[in-house]
């Protein structure tokens, strides 16, 4: 896994085996039946991630998942930056 300069990961509240950084990729953190810690998962259009919990699999928004991860409540230029930043790491060529 390459690091980008100044990531930063957050745990994610409401699925506690992933994290999402504030480039708005999500990785597994905790190792599961059959699975590999530490992998980034693959971005779904539009800006989606599957995640696991509890034997079910659901479907997530990466730009709500970091907003909670990063506990922001409100549309602060710290938030506003935060979602500029994934969605413009998000709508690389690379990513898509």
């Amino acid at each position: 896994m390459k690091k980008k300069v100044n990531e930063v990961w957050r745990p994610i509240p409401s699925f506690p085996n992933y994290a999402v950084s504030n480039y708005g990729q999500v990785k597994r953190i905790k190792k599961g039946s059959n699975t590999e810690p530490e992998k980034i998962l693959a971005i779904q259009k539009p800006y989606d991630v599957m995640l696991m919990k509890k034997g079910k699999l659901y479907r997530r928004n990466v730009v709500q998942l970091a907003i909670e991860a990063f506990n922001f409540k409100a549309k602060t230029d710290i938030a506003l930056s935060l979602i500029h930043n994934i969605y413009s790491e998000l709508l690389k060529p690379s990513s898509l």
